[in-house]
């Protein structure tokens, strides 16, 4: 006999429970998510609203077995679809938990582990109504029991739930089900196949909080020369030095590459994260792992200001500082190129950009964005490419990308804005250059004599001096006109870069087709110029 129609029983008041559970967790991940005040970020918190919203949708679904099956008027229609829908549910279950899991984040996997309440209550439920609609079957009871006394309204209602809601809600959780084991799959793999090279090192600036930061170092660990330490570009895993660290390695030079926050191996770390916070965190870094310096800053890209900070922050440590092809604040750089000198479209733009690192951030647990192996044309070692893949495809590499980013990608020039001094903030002023810098410290008192820090600016000449033709289409006109724009400005940058950071430089340019790409396609070239400038 088919009970009265209600979902006020135990597996119902289970559901609404778990639909409470998966509300909360939407809410409370979303709002985290977005919070900027300072303190430790574990992992990507859109990965658990993530978990939450196929949940919330899976347990509805749920409830709605639940009250079918209980039904005396109304039937579940294909419970055959719902018996192996909900199996494939239970085993995507399953297959996430173990997934985050093995890779560390078990606050994840718990959430992913709630996803068997609604998985269960469809499969139980729909169990127990296709061996219910059997057994009237035999027994010669129509199952379809429409009552009389339903109205048009009722009736109209229920055929939106029997195939507008279970049709939509079914496509939406197994999509979104899908990529997101996909993605814990992928996630797992690559951990379990590309393990950390180096130490994940727990840090700590203020003396409360800590997070683990990934730090490599290849060379001898006993040697009169000083620690090369390398700072990597913007948005990049450590994996895109490997080739040079390799090259400085060789050369018997002791070297150590680093993952900044949420890149490559390293936690998230602190939001909002300051440069200030990265380089503390990475010289307590080095300090554990007993290489306290001497050392030579070499930055590579957005890196450069990182080596900067470090020398200003740490004068006593540093007894020299690489630039490579590397530009301060390169998106204020461009926008002066094109004469975007107004406020309004300057922000508009670096708004643009924060927001697609957001986007990017949002989306990354859904395994909709792994790079391919053209995406990086020339990357050198061959063999590590596949491991440098899987370092763009984490969970935390976009959010990375937007911590850092920070509404306009110059927080590393404002922190380096603290140490500017007068006379090179006015020999900049008289050359009508809109962007400052200070000088490089000098070296403290020492017998013999040093003279001033000792610093060499590396250009790439696909950066400066690559040209183009501007006599095809207007589109192509146009182009080649913005990139030699940008070419004069970074060529001008890195000539006031070497008339101002020390009287003590040098600088050279890496010639024929060397683009931006080149601490791994020229990185024999580029040590060896390190090597014979720093010895």
């Amino acid at each position: 006999m088919r009970h009265k129609s209600t979902i006020l029983s135990i597996p119902g008041i289970l559901g609404f429970l778990f639909l409470i559970l998966h509300l909360v967790g939407i809410i409370v991940y979303s709002a985290k998510a977005t919070n900027d005040v300072d303190r430790v970020v574990d992992d990507n918190e859109y990965t658990k609203m993530w978990i939450n919203v196929v949940g919330f949708v899976l347990v509805s679904q749920g409830l709605f077995v639940v009250s079918r099956e209980y039904s005396s008027t109304r039937v579940l229609r294909t419970p055959l679809v719902w018996i192996i829908y909900s199996a494939i549910m239970t085993i995507f279950t399953i297959m996430l938990f173990a997934s985050y899991i093995s890779v560390g984040e078990s606050g994840t996997a718990v959430w992913a582990l709630t996803l068997l309440g609604g998985s269960l209550l469809c499969l139980v439920y729909s169990m127990k109504a296709r061996r219910g609609y059997f057994v009237d079957s035999i027994m010669d009871i129509p199952h379809h029991r429409l009552v009389n006394e339903n109205s048009g309204p009722a009736d109209m209602v229920s055929g939106f739930m029997d195939y507008v809601f279970v049709w939509v809600t079914i496509l939406f959780v197994f999509v979104f089900g899908f990529f997101l084991v996909l993605q814990g799959l992928w996630y797992a793999a690559d951990r379990g196949n590309f393990p950390a090279r180096g130490e994940r090192v727990e840090v700590s600036v203020n003396h409360t909080d800590s997070y683990r930061l990934h730090v490599y170092c290849k060379g001898p660990s006993v040697t009169d020369k000083p620690t090369y330490v390398i700072h990597n570009e913007e948005g990049s895993p450590y994996t895109t030095l490997l080739a040079l660290q390799s090259s400085l390695s060789n050369r018997n030079r002791r070297v150590c590459i680093y993952d900044r926050p949420g890149y490559g191996w390293s936690e998230p770390g602190y939001v909002a994260q300051t440069p200030i916070y990265v380089i503390h965190s990475l010289k307590n870094a080095l300090e554990s792992l007993n290489d306290k310096g001497p050392y030579i800053m070499l930055g590579y890209g957005a890196g450069g200001e990182y080596a900067q900070l470090f020398t200003h922050v740490y004068p006593t440590v540093v007894e020299g500082v690489g630039l490579i092809d590397s530009y301060p604040n390169r998106d204020a750089l461009y926008a002066y190129a094109m004469n975007m000198t107004g406020t309004e479209a300057y922000d508009d733009y670096v708004s643009s950009v924060s927001n697609y690192f957001q986007s990017r951030r949002v989306i990354s647990p859904m395994a909709w964005q792994r790079p391919l192996n053209d995406d990086f044309p020339g990357f050198q070692p061959k063999e590590n490419l596949r491991e440098h893949i899987s370092l763009y495809s984490t969970n935390n590499h976009w959010q990375a990308r937007y911590f850092e980013y920070d509404g306009c990608g110059c927080r590393a020039y404002q922190a380096l804005q603290g140490f500017r001094d007068q006379n090179t903030t006015d020999y900049l002023r008289a050359q009508a250059w809109p962007f400052t810098w200070p000088a490089l410290p000098k070296p403290y008192p020492s017998d013999p004599y040093t003279p001033d820090l000792p610093v060499l600016v590396i250009a790439a000449n696909q950066t400066i001096n690559k040209g183009c033709d501007s006599t095809g289409d207007s589109a192509v006109s146009y182009r080649c006109q913005t990139d030699l724009a940008e070419q004069n400005v970074l060529r001008r940058q890195r000539d006031l870069h070497v008339a101002t950071l020390s009287n003590n430089i040098r600088s050279v340019e890496c010639p024929g087709n060397c683009d931006h790409n080149l601490v791994y396609t020229s990185a024999d070239w580029v040590s060896g110029e390190i090597v014979n400038w720093f010895g």
